[in-house]
C-alpha cells in the first residue's frame, strides 16, 4: 500500500515540477524593452533584425536617428522605444506616423519637414517593414 502511494505522490510531483516548467518558459519577461524579433513577411524567413534594409526603410531610419533617438533609446527618456532597433521601427511603423505625420506631436522640439512626413507616409502605406 506505502508503494503504491509513493508512485502516486512521485507521478504527481513530476507532473506538478513539469507544468511548472512549461509554464515558466512560456511568461513573458516586461522588464524586456525591445520585443523579440517578429518574422518579416515576404522576407523568406528572415526577421526584422536580419532583413536586408529597404530603400524606404533607410529614409525612415536616417529620419529617426536625425531627430528622435535622443529621446528614444535605452538611457533616454523613453527607453521603452528604442529607435536604434530596426525591430521596434517596423513595430512602431502606425505609430510613428499617427504622432509624427497625423498629429504632429512628435519630435517635442517641432513638426518634422513635409519631405520627412511624406518619407514615413510612404514607408507606412509600402506596408512599414524592414524590407520596404
Amino acid at each position: 500500500m506505502k508503494i503504491c502511494i509513493m508512485k502516486q505522490l512521485r507521478y504527481i510531483f513530476s507532473v506538478l515540477a513539469f507544468t511548472i516548467l512549461v509554464l515558466l518558459s512560456c511568461s513573458k519577461s516586461d522588464s524586456t524593452p525591445n520585443p523579440t524579433p517578429t518574422p518579416t513577411p515576404g522576407g523568406g524567413g528572415n526577421t526584422c533584425a536580419t532583413a536586408t534594409e529597404g530603400t524606404l526603410f533607410k529614409e525612415v531610419k536616417a529620419l529617426l536617428a536625425n531627430n528622435c533617438v535622443t529621446c528614444h533609446n535605452p538611457t533616454g527618456q523613453m527607453p521603452s522605444i528604442d529607435f536604434r532597433d530596426n525591430c521596434v521601427i517596423q513595430t512602431k511603423a502606425s505609430l510613428i506616423k499617427q504622432r509624427a505625420v497625423d498629429q504632429g506631436t512628435m519630435p517635442p522640439t517641432g513638426p518634422l519637414s513635409q519631405s520627412d512626413k511624406d518619407k514615413i507616409t510612404a514607408w507606412v502605406t509600402a506596408g512599414g517593414r524592414v524590407t520596404d
